[in-house]
């Protein structure tokens, strides 16, 4: 009675909450538009379903995908997304994926100070505008899903 361990859960995507409406987007665009947004990677190579991961991340998560949403794992990761609410996610256009975790990093770091959505959406500008610079070299190809629910906006 007196010992603590660790307890482990490992459950099926199909046993998983199914998110439906709006209100989880309402409630996430919340968290983003406040912040402190927080990165969560989704990468592209460990054939992992991220619904999970998706589903119980913080309110003010910021989803990152380093890979084209053109194959089957980038569109996974899109749909799990959307599908638990998330109206703004960051990933990479292109097939060069030889970095990614520069990007990762690159885009982690961005998120966590930019702080909140509507200074990740000016930051994401200013790199655009600096993509020559051999320092912003991870973020080439750096694309923005904005899709707030329906009556909100950051402008």
């Amino acid at each position: 009675m007196g010992r603590r361990c660790r307890v482990s859960v490992a459950v099926e995507r199909d046993d998983l909450p199914h998110q439906d409406g709006e209100a989880p987007r309402r409630f996430r665009w919340a968290g983003v538009s406040k912040g402190p947004l927080r990165p969560l990677a989704l990468p592209h190579d460990t054939g992992r379903d991220h619904h999970a991961d998706l589903l119980f991340a913080s309110l003010a998560t910021v989803p990152i995908h380093c890979g084209t949403l053109s194959d089957g794992r980038g569109i996974g990761a899109l749909d799990a997304a959307l599908g638990n609410g998330y109206g703004l996610l960051l990933w990479r256009r292109g097939d060069d994926h030889r970095d990614c975790a520069e990007f990762h990093a690159g885009a982690a770091e961005l998120v966590r100070t930019a702080g909140t959505a509507a200074n990740l959406l000016e930051r994401v500008r200013l790199l655009r505008v600096a993509q020559d610079d051999p320092a912003h070299a991870w973020a080439r190809g750096l694309a923005v899903l904005y899709d707030p629910p329906l009556g909100h906006s950051l402008f």
